[in-house]
């Protein structure tokens, strides 16, 4: 990770691997620094299939390249995974009194990690575990619950 960059201007050269095609939602983490400044003179990214977009808009905020939209980040989700999970926290406690960059943008807004990330994640873990209790069960759960009802029902006969 770089502490700093600054006035790097430039061409960004963007290839991709033989063979690997984006699709849309993809997104690459292709810089890390704590603080920029700046802009690429020039941006060379390969072609995307149908109507496709890249979306440039993080890559000087968080170092992120998007195919498509860019994710919002979600207070709290430190690892920019699209939820706020014990990973998350695990982010915090390895990150805690260092550069707030590792929370890629959805902390506090502290120039470290500090407790007030801590809060973030908790109030958004604990919303999203107590809206999940509403929610239906996941496929896989519905079938086991009735493959045991089958098994119980041929059980009796």
């Amino acid at each position: 990770m770089l502490d700093s960059w600054s006035n790097y201007g430039g061409t960004l050269d963007i290839s991709l691997a033989d063979g690997f095609v984006p699709e849309l939602g993809n997104t690459f983490d292709i810089l890390d620094f704590n603080t920029v400044a700046g802009s690429f003179a020039e941006m060379n990214l390969p072609a995307l299939e149908d109507s496709l977009v890249w979306d440039t808009s993080e890559l000087l905020t968080r170092g992120a390249l998007c195919v498509g939209s860019c994710p919002a980040g979600i207070e709290g989700n430190f690892n920019y995974d699209g939820t706020v999970d014990a990973a998350d926290y695990t982010v915090w406690q390895d990150n805690l009194g260092l550069s707030t960059s590792a929370l890629n943008g959805n902390g506090s807004g502290a120039a470290t990690v500090v407790q007030a990330n801590y809060l973030l994640w908790k109030t958004n873990f604990e919303a999203l575990a107590s809206g999940s209790s509403e929610s239906a069960p996941e496929p896989t759960t519905a079938i086991l619950v009735l493959m045991i009802c089958v098994g119980c029902f041929r059980s009796c006969l």
